[in-house]
């Protein structure tokens, strides 16, 4: 009896953690998904996914890194407010301050995209001054110096 007890305290103790494997098992592949629809240029698919993802998983790991990936299906076709208000959640979030220079760069970039280079330039501009060793830092020089080409500063440009 004693060791039927044992063996059922200890299957009950294992259970759950491997219940808990399963489902972040789960939710990682969900990511993994919709990242790889997203680099494949299945945006509508991609939202889909994340969306699904944040409302399945509202406290996921993958949440600030949904929400960019969110953004950049937005960029990608032409919806600039919705990535705007992505990129938003990520800067605004304190908890999300290991995506922040991530968040400026794509918020800079839509910026760009919509012609308002003085904007653009600001979140690049932040982006260098505050994440020195950011890897989006070469993309920003480089996008800040297209700006000033595109305004007609020319000698700004290079």
């Amino acid at each position: 009896m004693l060791k039927i007890i044992l063996l059922f305290t200890l299957i009950s103790a294992v259970l759950p953690s491997n219940h808990i494997y399963a489902v972040q098992k789960q939710e990682e592949n969900d990511f993994i998904f919709a990242q790889k629809a997203l680099s494949d240029g299945f945006y509508d698919l991609a939202e889909e996914k994340l969306y699904s993802l944040l409302k399945t998983y509202p406290d996921s790991t993958y949440k600030y890194k949904a929400h960019l990936l969110l953004g950049r299906t937005f960029y990608h076709r032409d919806k600039f407010k919705k990535a705007i208000y992505e990129f938003g959640l990520v800067l605004e979030d304190p908890e999300g301050v290991e995506f922040i220079d991530e968040a400026l760069y794509w918020q800079g970039e839509v910026y760009f995209k919509l012609k308002d280079h003085k904007n653009a330039m600001k979140f690049y501009q932040r982006l260098i001054d505050e994440y020195p060793e950011s890897r989006y830092r070469p993309y920003c020089y480089y996008s800040i110096a297209w700006s000033y080409y595109e305004l007609g500063k020319h000698r700004m440009a290079i």
